[in-house]
């Protein structure tokens, strides 16, 4: 099924400020929720118009993903686990 484009009346108003629109793997991305809870990091995927994923730098560089798919959107969030050797 093709996949459709996430529109501001799909989010319920989830985001205050900030866009994926014009944005390039590799380059940086900022995201404020409606709750004031920051989303930003480094662009993984964007394949516009209906999936976005990138790192979260306020999740231990943890990951999001945006997508929409047969009329529904969705969002995903994992927590960074990454840890150092000894």
């Amino acid at each position: 099924m093709p996949s459709k484009t996430i529109t501001p009346d799909q989010t319920g108003g989830l985001v205050r400020d900030g866009s994926v629109e014009g944005l390039r793997e590799g380059g940086g991305y900022r995201i404020v929720g409606a709750t004031g809870d920051v989303l930003e990091g480094v662009v993984h995927t964007h394949d516009t118009p209906s999936d976005f994923a990138g790192t979260v730098v306020g999740l231990n560089d943890g990951l999001v993903r945006f997508w929409a798919e047969m009329g529904t959107a969705s969002i995903w969030i994992a927590p960074g686990v990454w840890t150092t050797p000894p």
